[in-house]
């Protein structure tokens, strides 16, 4: 049986596609894959910041209403350390609602809002600690060995986060920079080329 003229490359041609519709299949597979995972992270994120939006939400209607109650029965005094904490606690969710929708809004985790939340709470955590420490009211007073110690470490974890944010500012600053696309006008070629 003879051959027809250019069997042989209708063969091969034959096999390169073959070959390319199970690469594009295995590439339609991923592709199908990597959509479903971002439609679940998306969707994470979004019922997330759903519900981080309704707890500060309630938290602060919840604050006000004490805040006005403690004020109509003169009893502001006892409760401040609870209604301050109460609200930088607003703060750090409002905070936290902040890093959801930047993260889903560039895909990727974004180091900067995390640092301030850090920061929120240790902050947080020492106006609580110093208003129960000077509390002459409360029952149980934490010993002044324990308070020094507590408030020397969130002192110095206030300290680290700070410079953290300033190095990661600064860096990113550089980088923008850096990256940025240099612009030559033809008039700064002719000034340098003397014409």
């Amino acid at each position: 049986m003879a051959r027809k003229p250019g069997y042989s490359r209708r063969l091969r041609n034959l096999a390169f596609e073959s070959n390319m519709s199970v690469y594009t299949l295995g590439e339609r597979t991923r592709r199908w894959i990597d959509r479903g995972f971002t439609f679940v992270e998306s969707a994470v994120y979004v019922a997330l910041g759903v519900l981080l939006a309704v707890a500060a939400t309630m938290l602060l209607v919840s604050s006000t209403v004490d805040f006005f109650a403690e004020i109509a029965f003169s009893q502001l005094d006892s409760h401040v350390v609870t209604l301050l904490g109460r609200l930088l606690l607003v703060l750090l969710i409002a905070e936290l609602l902040y890093t959801v929708k930047v993260s889903f809004s560039a895909g990727t985790i974004v180091l900067e809002p995390f640092l301030f939340i850090g920061l929120i709470a240790a902050i947080r955590r020492v106006f609580v600690l110093t208003a129960e420490f000077s509390d002459a009211g409360g029952g149980e007073q934490i010993p002044f060995r324990e308070f020094i110690i507590e408030l020397g470490a969130l002192s110095v974890l206030i300290l680290v986060i700070a410079v953290s944010l300033w190095l990661l500012r600064k860096s990113t600053t550089y980088e923008d920079r850096k990256n940025r696309p240099v612009r030559i006008d033809s008039n700064d070629i002719d000034q340098a080329g003397g014409g």
